[in-house]
């Protein structure tokens, strides 16, 4: 080795020991693996919960004592998993969710071909059997769901004890137990019948306090008033936690204002002052949140090229702007009549205000309602019943679609080509594709580029919860907590989406079983024959427990996209709250035995359910998104040229 690259050795070797001594306590221990020591005590305090609940779950007898310590057992197991959760579920996401904490929902085992249904187990699962009528009646499956539990917990921690935390990942871990504990814990999510969402809320504080103690001194260090504000946030959320504890009237608005949101963003100006490197500095790959976002309810949350799985270079204002002269073009379907802007209107949040969308030349209509395009590419699946896994395989439903387009990319790139116009914008938005300009690829870029800017999180709501505006109508800030509680739509359309996108990484979209009906008449109601899901979604997803399952839309703009449901059955909001109150299908006497919303009634009194529609008004945002073309480019064909911007129908 020669000299400079001995001095270069030395140098880089006393740098890296600079780094790792900065991050050295007091006490000569490592931050992390303060953190690791004290998790690792709380995995054995978990087990051993655990281990209590499987004991008394064998000793269940139908007298209500043995029920009663049954219940306590659980509360236990449950709130000693919060202290675990937050670090538990950062580095084994899918662990929890399907054996420790998952939805107590069936599903099907993912990345297989063939159809494998797999039945839920955890917390919740045992949440909903331990706090039900006659929780005696299901001992045999509570006492092997509760081994289960301390097996499968046991197996899943047990390589934790030669992890190397990284602050990196525990400052991640933190941030996102925060947004966990707002969208899956108070909402009541995670604790379907026990109703202990509020303790387990403040265990998780606590936990997420412990955690961040182990980096104060360090903090203050840099910044004394930093690392005081942090410490006094948290201990006044704790204390409000601790002070309110009733789960209806529990003001989930104060929380998210005063210190969710605040706390998101002080642990990340924590981050950045310690220089502990962000996931977007570590990770080529885009991820579903931006990380700097500094509010649950920021404009910039959700990283749009990941959804879309649009790169940068091929984003651009005029790869946008010849994806909207494309939308509102009906030179792309087959009958030159027909654009994307016929069934999504720009005045109605891009839907077209119809029960059903006209088809093609007028022959009936199509099978669904027409669903809004804002924010709607913040999904993993698209269609009611979910059988597109990405923007462009539902682009290639619409374009083959007899009843939609009728048409198919040789036809459109055939008629495109004839237009001069048309091949310069193109070549102008996609420089790259000299050869081809016009193509498959470069079409759907333009499409992506353009639904792109079919973005709202700027609407009265969003402005209020951010701080930047002081106004929200008492009944909006009612209905919000409502919302979020008592009402349970926020265990659905969670937030800050208002849709199925699950928190708190944001992958994965859920679908509902509803039992939506075919009309209004509740005299003598009959279910939608229309099976969602288990008939025209993916084949490998024909279960049983799919049956009139759909995908959970957006309420954000909810206001503008009039009438609801897949059939457009409701016409107002009024209407959809009376059936969501009664206990959807089954409340109506439909069989529906997987039925996914509240059997029971919601008892919501008329003024709550005013304050609920109160709430989703205030959620309307189309800015910057409803102009449209005031001309489309020349065609070759005269014809064509008397096409008229957006269809005819």
């Amino acid at each position: 080795m020669n000299t400079f690259l001995r001095v270069i050795s030395v140098l880089v070797s006393v740098y890296i020991l600079v780094v790792l001594n900065s991050f050295k306590a007091a006490d000569n221990i490592y931050p992390s693996d303060k953190v690791k020591s004290t998790f690792l005590q709380n995995v054995e305090k978990t087990q051993t919960a655990l281990n209590e609940l499987h004991q008394k779950a064998t000793e269940l007898n139908a007298d209500k004592a043995s029920v009663e310590a049954l219940q306590t057992a659980l509360i236990n197991a449950r709130n000693a998993f919060k202290q675990v959760e937050t670090i538990l579920a950062y580095y084994d996401p899918e662990g929890v969710k399907n054996h420790l904490n998952g939805a107590p929902l069936l599903s099907i085992e993912p990345g297989v071909d063939d159809m494998n249904v797999l039945d839920p187990e955890g917390l919740q699962v045992l949440d909903e059997l331990i706090f039900s009528e006659y929780p005696f009646k299901e001992k045999s499956a509570i006492s092997n769901l509760s081994k289960t539990l301390s097996f499968e917990f046991k197996n899943i921690t047990k390589p934790f004890a030669t992890y190397q935390f990284e602050n990196t990942h525990l400052y991640r871990a933190m941030r996102t137990e925060l947004t966990r504990v707002f969208t899956l814990g108070v909402t009541g999510f995670d604790t379907p019948s026990s109703g202990n969402a509020l303790p387990e809320a403040k265990v998780a504080l606590t936990n997420i306090k412990s955690i961040y103690v182990a980096y104060a001194k360090m903090v203050a260090k840099e910044d004394k008033a930093l690392n005081k504000t942090l410490l006094k946030t948290m201990d006044a959320a704790i204390q409000y936690l601790e002070n309110n504890n009733d789960f209806d009237s529990f003001d989930r608005l104060t929380f998210l204002k005063e210190y969710i949101n605040p706390l998101y963003k002080q642990l990340l100006e924590a981050q950045l002052l310690l220089g502990i490197e962000t996931p977007d500095e570590i990770y080529l790959a885009p991820m579903p949140l931006n990380y700097k976002a500094t509010n649950l309810f920021a404009n910039d949350l959700f990283n749009d090229y990941y959804f879309l799985k649009l790169e940068k270079r091929y984003d651009s204002p005029q790869a946008a702007d010849l994806g909207k002269l494309l939308f509102f073009d009906p030179v792309l379907s087959g009958n030159n009549k027909r654009s994307c802007a016929s069934c999504h209107n720009p005045e109605k949040a891009f839907t077209d205000g119809k029960r059903k969308s006209t088809a093609m030349n007028f022959e009936g209509t199509l099978e669904r309602n027409s669903p809004t395009l804002v924010n709607a590419i913040y999904a993993d699946r698209f269609f009611h019943d979910l059988r597109a896994d990405n923007i462009e395989a539902q682009t290639e439903h619409v374009i083959h679609n007899d009843k939609e387009f009728g048409t198919d990319y040789h036809n459109m790139i055939d008629k495109l080509n004839q237009s001069e116009e048309y091949k310069t914008l193109f070549a102008e938005a996609f420089p790259s594709f000299k050869n081809k300009p016009i193509s498959k690829t470069t079409l759907s870029l333009a499409f992506a580029a353009y639904v792109k800017t079919l973005s709202g999180f700027n609407s009265e709501f969003d402005q209020y919860v951010r701080g930047e505006s002081n106004h929200l109508n008492a009944a909006a800030q009612r209905g919000f907590n409502i919302f979020m509680g008592k009402a349970a739509c926020g265990t659905c359309h969670f937030a800050p989406v208002f849709s199925g996108l699950v928190p708190p990484e944001y992958k994965e979209n859920e679908s509902e079983v509803l039992g939506v009906p075919a009309t209004k008449d509740t005299i003598n109601p009959e279910i939608d024959p229309d099976k969602g899901r288990y008939s025209s979604g993916i084949v490998r997803e024909e279960a049983y427990f799919f049956k009139y399952s759909f995908k959970t839309p957006t309420v954000r703009n909810i206001a503008l996209t009039a009438p609801y449901m897949h059939n457009g059955v409701y016409d107002s909001l009024e209407e959809v709250m009376d059936f969501y109150n009664v206990g959807g299908g089954v409340g109506l006497g439909f069989e529906v035995p997987y039925q996914t919303l509240p059997f029971d009634s919601l008892s919501l009194t008329q003024q709550e359910i005013d304050d609920v529609i109160a709430f989703m008004q205030t959620l309307t945002d189309t800015t910057n998104m409803t102009s449209i073309p005031k001309q489309l480019p020349v065609m070759d064909n005269p014809e064509l040229n008397t096409r008229k911007i957006g269809g005819e129908y």
